[in-house]
């Protein structure tokens, strides 16, 4: 039995938890691909359900923690980061 095309396979909800690609990856995040993978539009997980999921709310803790360690030149560089150039665009 061959596997269906790759946009069969989204349209179709196919998709598996190989344990070589997804055997370190945390339960939260496991959780949050379903939601966001779910095929029912009515059943999948919205924008405020993501944003509210338990994997972005520890990740936002996490990177409270992280801050309070950053020097004032790393702040500075942070305080400055929208203002940065972005990379350049190839000609199409």
């Amino acid at each position: 039995m061959t596997r269906p095309e790759i946009k069969e396979q989204i349209r179709s909800g196919i998709y598996d938890d190989d344990q070589e690609f997804w055997g370190s990856v945390s339960s939260e995040v496991k959780d949050l691909i379903n939601g966001l993978l779910t095929v029912d539009p009515a059943q999948r997980m919205g924008v405020n359900e993501a944003r509210n999921h338990q994997w972005f709310q520890d990740g936002v803790e996490d990177l409270r923690m992280d801050v309070q360690d950053l020097d004032d030149g790393d702040v500075e560089l942070l305080r400055h980061y929208d203002t940065m150039p972005s990379l350049p665009t190839t000609p199409s």
